[in-house]
Formats: C-alpha cells, sequence, structure tokens
C-alpha cells in the first residue's frame, strides 16, 4: 500500500552550489537530483519531486499505487490526534508568546525612562533663558516661537 514518506525532502542543499562536471564525473555528482532508487539524474527541483512521487519510482520502490480505504473511526482518531497537537503547539506558543511580549514591554520601558532623563536634561536649559533679556535682544527663545507653557 502507499503510505506518506517518512523523512524530508532535500531540495536546498544545492541552492547557490556550483559544480565543474567531466566525463568521468560519477553520476549521483553530476549536475541536477539524483535518485539512487531509480539510478537516474534530474535535472531541476520540480522534475525531482515529480519524479519521487511517480507511478515508476515508487514501484520501484516497492509500493503499489493503491491507498488504504480510510472508515470513519480512523478518520475519528485522526481529528483527536490532530486536536491534541494542536493545543501542545498552542500551549508551546504561548509561552513563547509571552516571552517575547515581555521583552517587548521592558524595551519600550526602557525607552520611555530614556526620553524622560532626556527631557529632564532639557528642561533646565529652556529655564535658564529670561523673557525680558530675550525680548530685549529681539527673540524669544532658542529653539522655536512658540513660548514654553
Amino acid at each position: 500500500m502507499l503510505k506518506p514518506r517518512d523523512y524530508k525532502v532535500d531540495l536546498q542543499s544545492k541552492v547557490g552550489k556550483q559544480v565543474v562536471i567531466n566525463k568521468t564525473t560519477p553520476a549521483p555528482e553530476s549536475g541536477g537530483f539524483y535518485c539512487d532508487v531509480c539510478d537516474c539524474v534530474v535535472k531541476d527541483s520540480i522534475n525531482f519531486l515529480d519524479h519521487i512521487n511517480g507511478k515508476n519510482h515508487q514501484r520501484n520502490m516497492g509500493m503499489s499505487m493503491k491507498v488504504k480505504k480510510s472508515t470513519v473511526d480512523d478518520i475519528r482518531e485522526r481529528f483527536k490526534f490532530k486536536k491534541i497537537e494542536g493545543e501542545q503547539k498552542k500551549k508551546e506558543y504561548d509561552l513563547e508568546e509571552r516571552i517575547k511580549d515581555l521583552k517587548e514591554e521592558e524595551a519600550k520601558l526602557a525607552d520611555l525612562r530614556r526620553q524622560k532623563r532626556e527631557q529632564a536634561r532639557k528642561r533646565p536649559a529652556e529655564d535658564l533663558i529670561d523673557d525680558d533679556i530675550a525680548s530685549m535682544m529681539g527673540f524669544g527663545g532658542f529653539n522655536s516661537s512658540k513660548k514654553p507653557n
């Protein structure tokens, strides 16, 4: 019977790699993707995926293309399994999300503290300007035309 793959297909390992090919290069090391089962080389990833999902490759692996018929009980069990799996992922995600939120909140608080310190440093300089002297000199302040409250 046909069953799902228990291994992950590696298509990323050859991305960005250059290979020198000559007449004496063995087939597994030549350009493209090599299939051990069928002893063939496929030139690109899409055709390789089509090949490993195809009838000839599956037959060479000893599988027929017949699929097991699912019963209602099988489907119910699968739904229960997926529900439990989703709850576990949600719990893990919640923990990761909480840690991430706490770090963001701490960063925001640190930014607020830093801004308050900077504002506190700027205020005394503005308070030192005497309004009478500034008006005699012809300007209201050094930074802007608005008067501080």
